[in-house]
């Protein structure tokens, strides 16, 4: 009887054990399905729990290598609050960039992070570099300064004085002046007129290296400095507030950039190393202005234009005073 039983157990061409076999076999797929299923999603929780751990930290360090930057380079030209939208894939923010003319911004698009400083430069010159001054635009149209180093000779100084002698008195302008040699805040204070609003102050730091590579070379003119690459200071925060000690909140600028160590860390050593002098600080006496961004109506931008101290004049934006 007992080897009978044995028989049917073993029997795989009987029914009952057929069925057995299936039930048993159903049972153990269902199992590895529920097992890989759950190891699946402990998996996925984890990976999202140190996603929406991770990307905030790192957008906010692209938000802030981006604010750094403007911080220390940019001719007049501040950064909005930025909107900031977090995904599982593609997180990304956005802020307005603007400029400040007598009081009145001027928008510039946005900045996006992650990403990096977007130059937005276009000019009608399709054989640049030929010459030292060519008109340059953002693509909304606003024109962008330019400036003209004391150190370097250039073939020609561009003059937009014209064109602001041309403008409406109902409008605000902006003009980068560059100066004929190095000047303290002091000074500069001093030597301008004050009908004329001092907004930013272009600071020198180009050493011997930098300079050569401005100068012009086998055919080529002399470099123009665009107002993304200029290194400087507002005279006036983002919602037109005078700033205290700009040449002090300069250098705090530049300090907390250099922390970052991000995309634009090599720039801001370079300008940190120029500003220090072999010294383990900067001092601020040893700060010199080259340029300067004044903004106002047409006829206060014209009392500067038979300065000597003025060496080219380049016309930035233009807004309606109301």
């Amino acid at each position: 009887m007992k080897n009978s039983k044995m028989d049917e157990l073993f029997d795989f061409e009987n029914v009952d054990t057929k069925q057995m076999l299936k039930e048993a076999k159903g049972k153990s797929y269902a199992r590895i399905i529920l097992i890989s299923l759950s190891m699946a999603v402990y998996i996925f929780g984890l990976i999202y729990l140190q996603k929406i751990q991770i990307t905030p930290f790192l957008l906010d360090n692209k938000i802030s290598e981006i604010d750094s930057y403007y911080n220390v380079f940019g001719a007049n030209t501040h950064l909005g609050m930025w909107d900031e939208e977090y995904r599982f894939i593609g997180s990304s923010a956005s802020a307005p960039k603007y400029k400040i003319i007598d009081g009145k911004p001027v928008s510039l698009g946005e900045v996006k992070a992650p990403g990096k400083v977007n130059f937005n430069e276009f000019s009608l010159n399709s054989n640049w570099p030929k010459t030292d001054t060519k008109d340059v635009f953002t693509y909304d149209g606003v024109r962008k300064l330019q400036f003209y180093h004391p150190s370097v000779t250039y073939e020609a100084y561009k003059n937009d004085m014209s064109l602001v002698a041309d403008i409406p008195d109902y409008k605000k302008v902006e003009m980068g002046i560059s100066f004929d040699k190095p000047y303290t805040l002091q000074e500069v204070q001093n030597m301008l007129p004050k009908n004329a609003k001092f907004q930013w102050a272009w600071v020198d730091t180009y050493d011997e290296t930098t300079l050569q590579g401005l100068k012009s070379s086998e055919g080529t003119p002399s470099i123009v400095v665009s107002e993304e690459t200029a290194a400087g200071f507002h005279l006036y925060n983002q919602v037109g507030e005078v700033i205290e000690k700009p040449t002090e909140k300069f250098v705090e600028n530049l300090e907390l950039a250099l922390r970052n160590k991000g995309d634009y860390y090599n720039d801001l050593k370079a300008v940190d190393e120029f500003l220090k002098q072999g010294n383990e600080t900067i001092n601020n006496n040893n700060i010199r202005i080259v340029g300067a961004v004044i903004t106002g109506s047409p006829k206060d931008i014209l009392s500067v234009q038979n300065e000597d101290y003025v060496k080219a004049a380049v016309l930035g934006a233009v807004v309606d005073k109301y």
